[in-house]
């Protein structure tokens, strides 16, 4: 099982998700709803866009929560850039899904390895209950929108 040694790599993990989530924030992800034909697909897109938005400011939350060197600096936030030109609307749902498993993933795997690491190193003692309460909601949620368009996948229809 993985361990998390320090404050800063625990922010750099959380930093990775804040990256997923801002992702599905960008100019790039209004395409891909402006792409879609059915109310039904846009309806789905624009839920996670809004969602992400919430994701985003939990992670941030959690990242200020970090046992960190006050010299610690960060790198500057690379959000995915998805490229949903010229896509059919399964193409879409699909990169969609990638990334909701991915966002499901990272959260996962952060919360196993916070169970296996000494969080007294890593946030200040009473907050330990919020980053496992609050990354358990983050996974719930992003099995939820896995789950939601796993069910719209099999109902788009690919035209030529």
């Amino acid at each position: 099982m993985v361990e998390i040694r320090s404050g800063d790599e625990l922010a750099n993990f959380l930093r990775k998700a804040l990256e997923i989530e801002a992702g599905f924030e960008s100019i790039s992800q209004w395409e891909g709803y402006i792409n879609l034909k059915k109310d039904e697909f846009r309806d789905v897109v624009f839920e996670l866009i809004s969602e992400s938005e919430k994701h985003k400011s939990m992670v941030e939350d959690l990242i200020s929560k970090t046992k960190r060197p006050s010299s610690s600096e960060t790198a500057p936030l690379q959000p995915h850039a998805f490229n949903f030109k010229n896509k059919t609307e399964f193409e879409i749902m699909m990169d969609l899904s990638r990334y909701e498993k991915l966002a499901y993933d990272i959260y996962l795997n952060i919360r196993d390895a916070l169970k296996a690491s000494d969080m007294s190193r890593l946030v200040e003692e009473g907050d330990a209950p919020l980053f496992f309460s609050t990354l358990d909601h983050l996974i719930r949620e992003e099995a939820d929108h896995a789950a939601q368009i796993a069910s719209y996948v099999g109902r788009v229809e690919r035209i030529r």
